[in-house]
């Protein structure tokens, strides 16, 4: 177990660099709770902020097939901009 803690301890995050969708409840329960992007500030430069009903322990509940519309609306818009910006093999 310390060598858990001692590995969370020395990791540093770098910013990543592709887009990320942040899917976060409407109800605030902790921690970053608080703040609108949870922390991921200065980590990722593309960020797309999606809210669905519920918290962090809530949200796969009544709130569901909410999230996973919103999910399906998400993944669809990546793979129609994958498509579009992807290059012909010859």
């Amino acid at each position: 177990l310390e060598v858990l803690y001692q590995a969370a301890d020395a990791y540093r995050p770098q910013p990543y660099p592709n887009h990320v969708v942040l899917m976060r409840g409407t109800k605030k329960s902790f921690g970053f709770a608080g703040t609108p992007l949870l922390g991921w500030d200065g980590f990722l430069t593309q960020l797309t902020v999606t809210e669905v009903p519920g918290n962090h322990y809530s949200i796969m509940g009544p709130g569901a097939e909410q999230l996973s519309e919103e999910m399906n609306r998400h993944m669809q818009q990546a793979e129609t901009a994958h498509w579009a910006n992807r290059k012909p093999r010859l």
